[in-house]
């Protein structure tokens, strides 16, 4: 049967170690096995090694921020074929909703279908599967499959194809097409913020640029991320956040997560503002604002929490930007094999790069 390299917190420690795993090559009739190509190391990664998370088993495989290429398909499926490229999304759906219902709204199904297929948590003995995969096969469970005639068939769905470089931002730019959720409709003549410029920074300023936004500025301190926003050739203005005051805004979009950055954003919008808060450092910072400034000039504020329904979206999204917007060069991500995940963590800690990934060998994969 043969086994992969993987990477396994010891949740008790706090510490990874390889490991090897045995590949799962059966494939239920509703599955399929996704050979891994990227994987990302998001920031809860990060925070679960330094046990701000709570894990309820002893040993932990990470990931959640997953592309590669469908390797073996289950007899039911038939939306996918072997070699196709897929991101994951690593949301469910809630329990509450079944397969072929008409309590399905039809925003859940079209993301649902569309992101292709969902991580199988239970492997992993946990229901929290964050950052860091395995190297070689992962079994991922296909979203339900509808009755058949019904309005909503899933094979009526076809997936969006995405390069797995690509696909392996799709989970982080779906967090970004669910904040978009949260302002629009918005005139193309807005004055946008968008403050920081690490990944998720650039992504939004790229979703505004390809939508023919022009009056935005981005608003960065780190020199090296400046370059990296700079390199995207956007053509927006960039001020550090100390000159946020000097400013006045229509929509500013924080992907800092720095409460006192927020409060300058909030003190420089204009009339009918509005702060969309994309991140928060911690659960310990306070906002300090006029409840008299927000009153008379009809501010609004609001959080915009990971990426529910929005990844159909990205994968169209992925699509669009497409090499213009989305080269790792251009935006800071950098790739290590598995063997050099100590750099990697350290890397990732860093502001040397805007995201660190995982890259594995899938060249053996047959392309359909």
């Amino acid at each position: 049967m043969g086994d992969y390299a993987a990477l396994e917190l010891d949740t008790r420690l706090r510490r990874l170690y390889p490991t090897r795993l045995p590949i799962m090559t059966r494939c239920p009739a509703g599955e399929v096995i996704v050979r891994v190509a990227y994987a990302g190391i998001c920031h809860t990664d990060l925070a679960i090694l330094q046990g701000d998370f709570q894990i309820d088993c002893d040993r932990l495989v990470l990931g959640h921020e997953i592309s590669g290429i469908v390797s073996g398909v289950g007899k039911e499926v038939n939306w996918l074929r072997i070699g196709d490229k897929v991101a994951v999304n690593p949301n469910r759906l809630p329990n509450k909703y079944s397969a072929g219902t008409d309590e399905i709204p039809d925003i859940m199904i079209k993301a649902s279908v569309t992101s292709i297929v969902e991580p199988l948590t239970d492997i992993f003995n946990s229901s929290f599967v964050s950052g860091i995969f395995p190297k070689n096969l992962k079994m991922a469970k296909v979203t339900p499959q509808y009755k058949k005639g019904d309005k909503h068939e899933a094979e009526n769905y076809r997936p969006v194809s995405v390069l797995s470089g690509f696909g392996v931002l799709c989970e982080s730019l779906s967090c970004v097409a669910h904040a978009w959720e949260h302002v629009t409709p918005l005139p193309h003549s807005a004055r946008v913020a968008v403050l920081g410029t690490d990944l998720v920074g650039c992504l939004t300023a790229s979703l505004l640029h390809v939508q023919g936004y022009r009056h935005v500025t981005l608003c960065e301190n780190a020199e090296a991320a400046r370059q990296r926003a700079h390199s995207l050739g956007l053509g927006y203005d960039m001020i550090d956040h100390n000159e946020l005051c000097n400013k006045t805004f229509d929509l500013a979009i924080d992907c800092t997560g720095d409460a006192m950055i927020q409060q300058e954003a909030a003190h420089a919008l204009g009339f009918g503002g509005h702060l969309l808060i994309f991140r928060s450092n911690s659960v310990k910072d306070r906002l300090c604002l006029s409840p008299f400034n927000i009153f008379t000039n009809e501010i609004k504020v609001t959080g915009s929490l990971i990426n529910p329904y929005a990844f159909g979206k990205a994968l169209t999204w992925a699509s669009v930007l497409g090499h213009r917007y989305l080269d790792f060069n251009k935006l800071g991500v950098v790739s290590y094999p598995l063997k050099e995940y100590q750099e990697a963590l350290e890397t990732a800690k860093s502001d040397d790069a805007a995201k660190v990934v995982f890259e594995f060998d899938v060249s053996d994969v047959p392309t359909p």
